[in-house]
């Protein structure tokens, strides 16, 4: 292996040669084609097992596996579209009725994969008895109250901060809602991108960096799994520098509620594996869905209540920090 191939982790090639920089250049150029084409092809297999979108996956989950760090790239692009969605319905449709729809996108375009795991984690939690008892729970097909509970708490809250950021973020709401806020993100007052759009790109994106997150801090539950496979790659230290990289390119430009975004995905991911390593003695690839779905909702709370803290809201006061 080269160098070169070495470091980025995209491309193991057989060269006998030490060095990158001792290889021709069309050797070397053949080489990073090559590493460009496989990191497309971790790309494309990460979405179709993140979403619903007609890509064509692989073979075997390893090789999903191996690129889950691009996770944070996925969330990006699903944001993008959910806050696009969410800005054409919102010109149309009242802010309550926009928020379901955008969660019933969410629905769509992952295909409930996360949702699943969401459930199964809240009957998870409630079960009674030794972390084995609990994750046969988990795995039941059966749908408890544990799971409900949690499930409807975490879905409704979810489509009512969409609906509450539509609403106050409206470009009418200053002639509707006395003091309704305005934030004037770099993105938003330069480029004219609609807070909505904002919120939702972050919210994915930290999303998906929880469930990276997660993968690298916790251990599994069971031996044999597909969180065993996700983890044992996300263990590489390189690959988690490149998500975190990835996901600060993707919420840095949205200022103070993108660096709001990226702790919050990161403080859940902490917060769930603790809860899990004392109830189920790990983590297990419901907890990571449950994690994306948690860590969405959570980001979205904390961008309305900061802003509601920093800046005029509905109802009427401020508090100067």
């Amino acid at each position: 292996m080269c160098w070169y191939c070495n470091q980025s982790g995209l491309f193991k090639c057989q060269s006998r040669y030490k060095g990158f920089k001792d290889r021709s250049r069309e050797t070397r150029g053949n080489c990073i084609a090559e590493a460009k084409k496989l990191a497309f092809k971790k790309i494309k297999y990460l979405f179709s097992f993140l979403t619903t979108l007609p890509v064509k996956g692989p073979e075997s989950f390893e090789e999903i596996a191996d690129g889950f760090y691009i996770a944070p790239f996925v969330g990006f692009i699903i944001g993008c579209l959910a806050g696009l969605l969410a800005y054409i319905l919102s010109l149309i449709f009242p802010p309550l009725l926009t928020g379901i729809l955008i969660l019933g996108f969410l629905f769509l375009i992952t295909g409930l994969h996360h949702t699943d795991g969401l459930f199964d984690f809240g009957d998870g939690l409630m079960a009674h008895g030794d972390p084995e008892r609990r994750l046969e729970v988990m795995t039941d097909l059966r749908i408890g109250v544990g799971g409900i509970g949690l499930g409807l708490i975490i879905l409704m809250t979810t489509f009512l901060s969409i609906s509450e950021i539509i609403r106050l973020s409206s470009p009418f709401s200053a002639l509707i809602i006395p003091g309704s806020f305005r934030v004037n993100t770099f993105l938003e007052f330069f480029l004219g991108i609609p807070m909505i759009i904002q919120a939702l790109i972050i919210a994915e994106v930290s999303a998906k960096l929880s469930m990276v997150m997660i993968a690298a801090a916790g251990k599994p539950a069971k031996k044999e799994s597909m969180a065993l496979t996700v983890i044992k790659r996300m263990k590489n230290k390189g690959k988690f520098a490149i998500s975190i990289i990835l996901s600060l390119l993707f919420l840095v430009p949205f200022q103070w509620i993108g660096i709001i975004g990226l702790f919050t995905g990161i403080l859940v991911a902490l917060l769930i594996n603790s809860i899990s390593v004392k109830r189920f003695n790990g983590i297990t690839g419901d907890v990571m869905g449950a994690t994306n779905d948690i860590s969405r909702v959570v980001t979205l709370l904390c961008i309305i209540a900061i802003t509601e803290m920093v800046c005029p809201c509905a109802l009427g006061f401020r508090i100067p920090i």
